[in-house]
This record gives structure tokens, C-alpha cells and sequence, in this order.
């Protein structure tokens, strides 16, 4: 008799805790459904705020009484007066509660692997979860009204609503607007801390491996892209993308580069400008430019694809050429930074129109140079 009592005892129970579970499980499924309206329901209603709209900040300040005829909000009156009050009140911040209201739901049903019991979602360490995200709240709400100008926002009460300008209007005397900012972004990092529990210290790395993986990745991605172009553009040329300038910290850099891609570009581009000072490069830079890619072991063609002529421009051109240039295009007219002279304009003209199209040049003295054409005629140009 004993032992079947128990065994009664046991069955009821069993019974008992399988309708909690069920009850508990219709409970939450009721309030998923709920939570879900509510969600979209503000998300739509904050969306679609209009500020010529009789809503709560009207009604409280100025004692109108709703007017549905004049209602633009997409869900109605209470849409109207729902949002006035949330951005009254918290400014931008106050979509942080259509996040609240949706995310679990987004994370649960579109973005995990493995569904996550939505009873893990309302538990943990709920305490320090809900202080960390009234810091989020309010210091969100401060920085908004740190930064934002006021007359630029549309909102009832500006960008941090009445939480955001009550709180800055108290520290931006004592801590000034620069330690106010630093404040409330110490506090808004410490909120977002607490409430989703992320690590920043984790953060930090997987960001750096994201980086070292999507610059490896771009990387090869790009070599193949070039291989096929080649393929396909057989004919075709691939310009490396110019250096601007031969200054100590550009070499610095080419030198460190051109190794590293001297397999995936044709030809070798230089640009001359003028420096800070205003001064120009005698032969355009393409002397320092050609020994630095032999210090670098890479044999390429040069193009000077923007050349700023100073000075005697026939003169920089000739030496140019002579240092290796195979192609020189002027930047023009328009360009900015220091301008050529007309006189200097019109006889780089006319020594483009009696001299371009040669196979090779060399020096015979000091100030002649002899250009040789396809056909084997040569010119002979007295600089």
C-alpha cells in the first residue's frame, strides 16, 4: 500500500509539472506575440513622427486636444502621441526600445544556428543587464545633447529629448563640454558593457584578425582578378597607381611597397607637383623615380601621367624622357597649384606637335638630343 502511494504521489506531481511547463510555455508564447506587436507597433510609430502632429508634448504643453483628421502618423492618434512622448522625452535614444522589443526575437528566429530558449533571454544576470542599459539610456540621450546643434532635429525637445538637455545643463558648467563627452562615453561604453556583456578586449582582436584575414583575402582576391583581366585585355596594360612625388616619406613608402606588388601592374607611374613650397623638379622627378625602382629590382616602363611643369617645361621634358619617361601627359591648364607661363605653354605646344611620337631618344651634348621614329627618321632638337 505504501509503495503505491508513492507511486500515485510521483504520477501527480509528474502531471502537476507538466502543466506548468505547458503553461509557462503558452504564457511566453502569448507574450512573444505581444512583444513582437509592440515592437513594430513603435518602430512604425517613431518612424512615421510628424512634429505638426497633436500628440502628448501638445497636449501637455499647450493643451490641444487630438484632432484625428490631422494625425499623420501611419498607426493613428496613439501612434502620434506614443512617439511625441518616447522623443520628448528621450530623444533618438528612444529607439533603443524597439530594439528592447525585437532583437531577441531577430536573433531567435533569422540569425542563430541553434534557436535560443527564450527563457535564457529574460534571465541571467538580469539585474546588472537592465542598470547597464539605463546607462545606455542616459548617457546616449546626454551625448546627443552634447553634440547635436540645437535647431538641427525635428524631435519635440531636440536630439536628447528632455533626459538628455536636463542632464548635460547640470555637468557642462563644471566639466566643460570636452570632459562632459568624455564622461558620458566612459559611461555609455560601461552601460553597453553590462548589458550585452561583450568584452571589448575580444572585440579588439577578432577585429584585428577580421582586418589581417580581409586584407590576406583582398589580396589574393585582387591578383586573381588581375590574372583574368590579362587574360581576357591581352593587349591591355595595367598602371600602377602613381606615386605622388619623390619626398623622403613617399620614398619611405614605395620602397616598402614596390616589392610587394612589382608582379601585378605594367607600368610604372610617377605624378609631378609642385611641393608645399611651391617649387617644381627639374626633371620631374623621374631621375629619383627610376633609381628608386632599380634599388628595388623592378624594371617597368615609366609613365609621368600628371606632370606639372615649372620653369622651362621643353627643357624638364627632354630630361624626363632621357631619365627613362616613355609617356608624358600634362596636367593642363586648369589644374591647380603653381601655373605655367604662356610663353612657356606655347613652346611646350609646338614641341609636342613637331617631336611626339618618337621610339627613342639620346643625348649628343649638352643641349642637343636626337629623337628617332618608327620609319628611322631622326630630329635633332636644340634645347
Amino acid at each position: 500500500m505504501v509503495k503505491k502511494s508513492q507511486a500515485t504521489k510521483k504520477s501527480s506531481n509528474q502531471a502537476v509539472s507538466v502543466s506548468r511547463i505547458r503553461l509557462n510555455k503558452l504564457i511566453l508564447d502569448s507574450w512573444l506575440i505581444v512583444q513582437g506587436f509592440l515592437g513594430i507597433f513603435i518602430l512604425i510609430a517613431l518612424s512615421t513622427f510628424s512634429p505638426r502632429d497633436s500628440g502628448w508634448n501638445t497636449q501637455v504643453f499647450s493643451g490641444d486636444v487630438i484632432n484625428n483628421n490631422q494625425i499623420s502618423n501611419a498607426v493613428g492618434s496613439w501612434g502620434a502621441y506614443l512617439s511625441d512622448f518616447l522623443l520628448t522625452i528621450f530623444g533618438y535614444m528612444a529607439y533603443i526600445l524597439v530594439y528592447w522589443l525585437l532583437w531577441p526575437l531577430v536573433r531567435h528566429f533569422f540569425l542563430s544556428r541553434h534557436k535560443i530558449p527564450f527563457s535564457d533571454i529574460y534571465t541571467g544576470l538580469l539585474g546588472l543587464k537592465v542598470f547597464g542599459w539605463v546607462l545606455v539610456v542616459l548617457s546616449g540621450s546626454t551625448l546627443f545633447a552634447l553634440v547635436m546643434e540645437p535647431g538641427i532635429s525635428f524631435l519635440p525637445q531636440e536630439g536628447g529629448g528632455l533626459i538628455g538637455s536636463r542632464i548635460s545643463s547640470v555637468f557642462i558648467i563644471p566639466l566643460s563640454f570636452i570632459g562632459s563627452l568624455l564622461l558620458f562615453t566612459s559611461t555609455l561604453l560601461l552601460g553597453l558593457t553590462l548589458s550585452l556583456e561583450v568584452s571589448w578586449v575580444a572585440i579588439i582582436s577578432k577585429a584585428q584578425e577580421l582586418l589581417l584575414f580581409s586584407g590576406s583575402s583582398l589580396g589574393d582576391k585582387a591578383s586573381d582578378f588581375l590574372s583574368v583581366l590579362k587574360e581576357k585585355q591581352k593587349n591591355g596594360v595595367i598602371v600602377m597607381a602613381g606615386a605622388a612625388g619623390m619626398f623622403p616619406e613617399n620614398i619611405k613608402y614605395w620602397k616598402s611597397a614596390l616589392p610587394k606588388i612589382k608582379d601585378h601592374f605594367d607600368i610604372a607611374n610617377i605624378h609631378h607637383i609642385s611641393g608645399p613650397d611651391g617649387k617644381c623638379d627639374k626633371e620631374l622627378w623621374v631621375d629619383e623615380f627610376a633609381a628608386l625602382l632599380k634599388s628595388v629590382d623592378v624594371n617597368k616602363p615609366i609613365w609621368l601621367t600628371e606632370a606639372m611643369t615649372c620653369g622651362a617645361p621643353v627643357k624638364a621634358w627632354v630630361k624626363a624622357f632621357l631619365n627613362g619617361a616613355e609617356l608624358i601627359i600634362d596636367v593642363g591648364v586648369n589644374a591647380p597649384g603653381k601655373k605655367m607661363s604662356k610663353k612657356g605653354r606655347k613652346k611646350l605646344n609646338e614641341f609636342i606637335a613637331e617631336y611626339d611620337g618618337f621610339t627613342s631618344i639620346k643625348s649628343i651634348s649638352k643641349k642637343l638630343v636626337e629623337f628617332t621614329y618608327s620609319d628611322g627618321s631622326k630630329k635633332i632638337l636644340d634645347f
